[in-house]
């Protein structure tokens, strides 16, 4: 492997190490901290994180972290995970940031109008990140395709499902219909309809 230059010692040498692990291989974090002389969870962890970056970009070697263990070499078809988990960590970030603007704003009588309308946007798109990161419309838009879709398609499966669901939402909140009896009898008038308690 050619040295880079831009790198150091350590990092070309982890990169190396990372480029070797087979398909659905492990190695630990005690390995690699033996093979440069520091320790890859403490001091080294930027190293570390150089060197999966350079063997994911250069060699497509993606890998998971096995907690306190070491790393994981994904299979191709586990690749996915690594979306299912940004994925996740988005929304519950995107849940977390618009619960508290709901809060702020319960509990704040003095919000300007502008403020007003630059936290309902900001609410508006958080809620539309978590609706769009949420498992439902990820399975919508995996029964649509068998192959990767283009993103116009993907775009347009998002907003067809965001539709659905704003829908089945406005359709839990419309308040229930009329009673189509008459409202001071409820329902015993005479024959000719006309309302004896009227």
């Amino acid at each position: 492997m050619p040295i880079n230059l831009n790198t150091s010692p350590e990092t070309d040498a982890l990169v190396e190490a990372l480029r070797n692990v087979s398909l659905g291989g492990t190695v630990t974090y005690a390995a690699l901290s033996d093979l440069i002389g520091i320790d890859v969870t403490g001091p080294a962890r930027p190293r570390l994180v150089s060197a999966r970056r350079i063997v994911l970009r250069d060699h497509g070697a993606a890998f998971e972290t096995l907690r306190e263990v070491g790393l994981q070499r994904l299979v191709p078809e586990s690749v996915g995970d690594i979306g299912t988990t940004a994925r996740g960590k988005i929304r519950r970030a995107a849940r977390r940031a618009r619960s508290g603007m709901t809060s702020v704003v319960s509990r704040s009588n003095g919000l300007s109008p502008d403020a007003a309308r630059r936290m309902s946007a900001e609410m508006s798109a958080l809620g539309l990140i978590e609706q769009v990161t949420s498992e439902k419309t990820v399975t919508a838009i995996a029964a649509t395709t068998e192959k990767p879709a283009a993103p116009a398609r993907v775009a347009e499966t998002f907003l067809s499902h965001i539709r659905g669901a704003a829908r089945r939402a406005q359709e839990h909140l419309r308040p229930e219909t009329e009673d189509p009896r008459c409202p001071a009898c409820q329902g015993d008038c005479d024959e000719e309809g006309g309302c004896r308690y009227a």
